[in-house]
């Protein structure tokens, strides 16, 4: 809650939580980094044990949208039919795609022929 408070005082053009957002920030980004190296490193060493333990996360974290999550203070209804909007489906596959489409470029543009 500390840094949701200081984001809100943060729109409110109170810049005294700007330490603390810059804190929060760097935190962030480091635990990204470190944890991309991390997944590298492990794909490296233990390929097939580190693919079966994120394909085992992904299947488990498929209870949880299939039967809704149960630890919300609003009470959230599970996937359905009833649910499910085509749009946000379709807009995460672009989204897949344009990384994938992103990701190649890159690649070509780092190793020309």
């Amino acid at each position: 809650m500390p840094i949701i408070g200081a984001v809100k005082e943060f729109l409110h053009l109170n810049f005294n939580y700007v330490p603390i957002l810059t804190v929060f920030g760097l935190g962030i980004i480091t635990g990204i980094v470190s944890v991309i190296k991390l997944i590298k490193l492990c794909l490296e060493r233990y390929r097939s044990q580190t693919i079966y333990t994120i394909i085992g996360l992904m299947a488990g974290s498929m209870y949880a949208i299939t039967m809704g999550p149960a630890t919300l203070d609003v009470w959230q209804p599970p996937m359905s039919f009833q649910t499910f909007h085509i749009r946000f489906f379709l807009l995460g596959g672009l989204i897949l795609a344009g990384l994938e489409f992103m990701k190649m470029r890159l690649e070509k543009s780092n190793h020309p022929e």
